[in-house]
């Protein structure tokens, strides 16, 4: 829809004669169109369901899932799709919605004159849907890009509660919807484009468990700090680092009992004992400090707080970055 400059020309052509419209009209004319809806004047402002259906409009709700994926085969099963949307391409979609009240050429010109002011209003009120459906306070600004994905998951079926993360350098952008569009196809939508997403596990996935040794039939723990020593402690929770990799952790070996009783899977708590204190005592810092049994409590017990500890499962997650983003990181 083409922006009218001068619309007291408007006025005088299309609707010589005084109506509501041109009431309305004159009023948008002389008051001062805010790009903020907090400081708005007009008092003849957009019906507040109208601008409701139109902001959830602009987030795609109410769009066919074949306008938005019209081949199955770009996105298949087990897939992810990143993509931004158009800020013109949502103004056109609001334009084609209001176009179903337009029945001559005087409601066409009242909603060009109005387009600007309604727009202001669609985009403040798509920043209000999700944190009013989850009693949040309303956010005050935000980028007016936005971008999301669809995932195509048996992840989506499986983790109901997933929780997702977009940062951009490092901080979280709003989330402006997120919803399961069929069993196994999610879609979520930022306020504007993170360069990382983390897909984490709902927390109920938290648990006490070993872990599997790549399909060997061995399995072990990925040894924690306790906090201690007191002058340079292993933090508490956080898996050891042998070597500057992020994915080289010590570890310790864990056995099970003979199966002498019918019984499978029960683990050999006293050979696991040994093991986490073997390692604690061998263990070395990347930066080549060694702790030895002063980071297990009471000179070197591991204590059943401290197995505990040892057996912890933390909810799973997987991260996203952008190739920019991966580099950057790469090179840091």
């Amino acid at each position: 829809m083409k922006s009218w400059k001068d619309r007291q020309s408007i006025f005088s052509l299309a609707m010589p004669k005084p109506s509501i419209q041109t009431s309305a009209l004159r009023q948008l004319n002389t008051s001062k169109v805010r790009s903020d809806t907090n400081n708005s004047s007009l008092e003849n402002a957009p019906p507040k369901d109208l601008v409701d259906w139109l902001a959830q409009l602009t987030l795609l709700q109410g769009v066919p899932f074949e306008y938005l994926v019209p081949y199955s085969a770009l996105l298949p099963h087990e897939s992810i799709r990143f993509f931004y949307i158009d800020e013109n391409w949502q103004d056109r979609l609001v334009d084609g919605a209001i176009s179903v009240g337009v029945s001559s050429t005087q409601d066409n010109m009242f909603n060009a004159a109005w387009y600007e002011a309604l727009y202001a209003e669609v985009q403040a009120q798509r920043l209000k849907i999700r944190t009013d459906m989850r009693n949040q306070s309303a956010l005050k600004e935000a980028d007016s890009i936005i971008s999301g994905f669809l995932f195509r998951s048996i992840v989506v079926e499986a983790w109901p509660g997933i929780e997702i993360i977009g940062t951009k350098d490092g901080i979280p952008l709003p989330i402006l919807r997120m919803d399961r569009l069929s069993s196994g196809v999610l879609l979520c939508l930022f306020a504007g484009v993170p360069d990382d997403v983390q897909f984490i596990e709902p927390g109920e996935g938290l648990h006490f468990g070993l872990l599997d040794d790549h399909g060997k039939e061995t399995s072990k723990v990925l040894v924690r700090g306790l906090g201690l020593p007191e002058d340079k402690p292993l933090k508490g929770g956080e898996q050891l680092k042998t070597s500057g990799s992020s994915d080289d952790y010590l570890t310790a070996p864990a056995t099970f009992r003979n199966n002498n009783n019918g019984q499978e899977g029960i683990v050999n708590v006293l050979d696991l004992q040994n093991a986490i204190r073997t390692a604690f005592s061998t263990y070395t810092t990347p930066d080549g400090y060694q702790p030895g049994l002063s980071a297990l409590p009471d000179d070197g017990t591991v204590t059943p707080a401290a197995i505990a500890v040892q057996l912890v499962r933390g909810a799973g997650l997987m991260d996203y970055q952008t190739p920019h983003s991966a580099h950057q990181q790469d090179n840091e």
